[in-house]
């Protein structure tokens, strides 16, 4: 009902339908990345679903770094649909931020890490036990919001890198 009226609302979700077409944010990723949308599959963002997209990217000749940025704004485009047209409940929106983050850094180890091995060889560990010689892991660790899978759009990310 409105306040002033007293005639209930019809359709809410009708009104809500293309609300993030006012979204100047929105608009640009929609204008400059209108030939990718359709490679993030509908629904909420999964790790499956940007493994999928960040794979046809690549086909495009970007380089890694380049499709994880485009993969970004794919991602943050179809959250703020979800959100504010959908209205789907906080976690969707959270998980799905804190999935991309998860994904981006895994990438990102992996291409760093084996750039740096190609570079200088292997990172191998010293120690006075059996794992004396075998290749070092680093490990990347997410605290705070990250930790807790509780990232949004404008969460920054505090990491421990081991």
């Amino acid at each position: 009902m409105t306040a002033t009226s007293g005639v209930p609302q019809t359709n809410t979700l009708n009104t809500l339908g293309n609300l993030a077409n006012h979204s100047r944010f929105v608009q640009r990723i929609r204008r400059r990345y209108e030939g990718q949308l359709a490679m993030l599959r509908p629904g909420a963002p999964d790790k499956v679903a940007m493994q999928s997209c960040l794979d046809q990217l690549l086909t495009t000749g970007l380089d890694l770094g380049q499709a994880l940025r485009v993969l970004r704004q794919l991602v943050v485009e179809r959250l703020v649909v979800l959100d504010c047209e959908q209205q789907a409940p906080l976690d969707v929106v959270t998980h799905g931020v804190t999935a991309l983050a998860e994904f981006a850094l895994d990438h990102a180890i992996t291409q760093a890490s084996k750039e740096l091995s190609e570079r200088h060889g292997n990172p191998v560990g010293v120690s006075p036990d059996a794992r004396n010689g075998q290749i070092a892991n680093m490990w990347v660790i997410g605290m705070g919001k990250l930790g807790a899978r509780e990232l949004n759009v404008s969460s920054d990310i505090d990491l421990i890198y081991v």
